[in-house]
């Protein structure tokens, strides 16, 4: 019996000392795929890599920005030049024109893989094996667990403006487009003593003139408005008894106004949105041209006539000066170089501007205007432990123990 207790015990010793060996040899290694694309053969054969290693990138921020802009079309009215003569307007546009100005902008931020930012994620060791998970566009959400995090960002849903609605002028006139001419003509007649001119008269349809249709229909606006005094004045007291005043009133004025538009013409609204992308450097402060901008042609990706650029100004907040000096030392204390890379995001306003004069301003995230941090690599010995990322911004979101 004492045989086979030492032997039992010897042998819990020896499976001991072999789980702390091995326990040992698990290692974990995360290297930035930048610089190892720069090591040399020999540097490559000393880092003696897994033959199956994981991959995962720290996101970069995309920014999207829709410039809403509205035309005002404009179309002249085919009696626009008579407008003064028979009506007394002045001013009247008499020709088709349109006007465009910027009503709002949107903006949404997207993340994509940054391409400095790949890492390789090298593991050996027999007993644990530390899962990484990723989205699919392969920027890292968990360490630790398995997880699954769809690619994220505003999806908006655009909705394309209807065709805007030209009035087609069917009504130029009150009554018929041909008036009764009499011409007069003169025959010569014969006599024993002499001659004689007899006149010939002849009634003939002709087409009215502009000018004429213009005077016919002013006459008739004139109408409707003496009409609508007598109604108001009591003159007029013979109108259909199931019709209010009201409703008579506001069918001539209606009358009215659709004749005053032959004269003044029509004008419609439409909106439309431009959609730009751009993906900020790495940097303080830039400044991009999204477009060029005029109220006589709109949204134009060059420079036209009149136009001017619409720029976007990116101006960090300051705060990655404070966290690259926190996070360098915090780096020094660290004995090991390797981490569990990830990002602290920073922020930046974004200006747009019409040539000089400043539009609108707002405040938004970018990942690349943050600092890259780390986690030691100690922390994943812990395996009740697991770490969520933003995928978004790259930023630790929790520490799961």
């Amino acid at each position: 019996m004492g045989k086979l207790k030492r032997s039992k015990l010897f042998f819990r010793v020896i499976i001991f000392f072999i789980i702390v060996i091995f326990s040992n040899c698990q290692s974990t290694r995360i290297i930035n795929i930048n610089k190892l694309n720069k090591y040399s053969s020999e540097e490559w054969k000393k880092l003696k890599l897994h033959a199956h290693p994981q991959y995962y990138s720290l996101p970069k921020t995309l920014v999207k920005i829709g410039i809403i802009t509205e035309k005002k079309q404009i179309t002249a009215g085919p009696y626009a030049t008579y407008a003064d003569k028979y009506l007394g307007i002045k001013n009247v546009q008499i020709n088709d024109t349109g006007i465009f100005r910027m009503t709002g902008f949107l903006f949404y931020q997207y993340p994509l893989p940054d391409p400095e930012q790949y890492y390789l994620i090298d593991q050996s060791g027999m007993f644990r094996y530390i899962p990484v998970s990723v989205n699919e566009n392969g920027v890292l959400s968990s360490i630790g667990k398995n997880t699954e995090t769809p690619v994220s960002g505003k999806n908006e849903k655009i909705i394309l403006p209807p065709p805007a609605k030209h009035r087609i002028i069917r009504d130029l006139g009150v009554s018929g487009n041909f008036a009764e001419k009499t011409d007069t003509t003169y025959r010569t007649i014969k006599t024993d003593s002499s001659f004689y001119r007899i006149p010939v008269y002849k009634t003939v349809l002709a087409k009215k003139t502009p000018d004429e249709k213009a005077e016919e229909v002013a006459k008739h606006i004139f109408e409707i408005r003496e009409d609508k005094i007598s109604i108001l004045s009591g003159e007029n007291d013979k109108y259909p008894g199931e019709f209010s005043i009201e409703f008579i009133i506001n069918e001539l004025s209606r009358i009215e106004e659709r004749y005053l538009l032959l004269f003044t013409g029509f004008t419609n609204i439409s909106s439309d949105t431009s959609w730009f992308e751009i993906v900020p450097a790495n940097i303080k402060s830039e400044q991009d041209t999204l477009c060029f901008f005029s109220e006589t042609a709109g949204i134009k990706t060059s420079a036209g006539k009149g136009s001017k650029p619409v720029l976007l100004k990116l101006q960090s907040t300051g705060a990655k000066d404070n966290l690259q000096i926190t996070a360098n030392r915090i780096d020094s204390l660290n004995k090991s170089k390797d981490g569990i890379y990830y990002r602290i995001p920073g922020s930046a306003d974004a200006q747009i501007s019409l040539g000089n004069k400043a539009l609108t301003t707002t405040r938004l995230n970018i990942a690349q205007f943050g600092v890259i941090s780390s986690l030691p690599l100690k922390l994943l010995k812990n395996k009740a432990a697991y770490y969520e990322f933003c995928p978004e911004t790259g930023a630790l979101k929790s520490i799961h123990r």
